[in-house]
């Protein structure tokens, strides 16, 4: 079975998300939080704290994998000759 690698985050997708939350913060920074949402600001909070927890953890597995990546040198494999 073949799988097709779908690319799923790009730049114009994180940044409609970056726009959605910028819109959020507006709203209830006015005062229209109940105006751009039905969730009560226990559940809102909630999910805010959700999606900056999944960033983090987003953040700190990139850093981890660069500091593997970096702390990996290559090594020089004497070749084998044939008997």
């Amino acid at each position: 079975m073949t799988q097709k690698l779908t690319l799923l985050f790009n730049e114009a997708r994180l940044s409609g998300l970056v726009d959605s939350l910028d819109d959020l913060h507006t709203a209830i920074s006015e005062g229209r939080t109940r105006q751009v949402t039905s969730l009560t600001d226990a559940e809102l909070t909630g999910w805010l704290y959700e999606l900056v927890y999944l960033a983090t953890e987003a953040i700190s597995e990139i850093s981890h994998q660069q500091q593997q990546s970096e702390a990996a040198p290559l090594q020089v494999v004497p070749k084998s000759e044939a008997s």
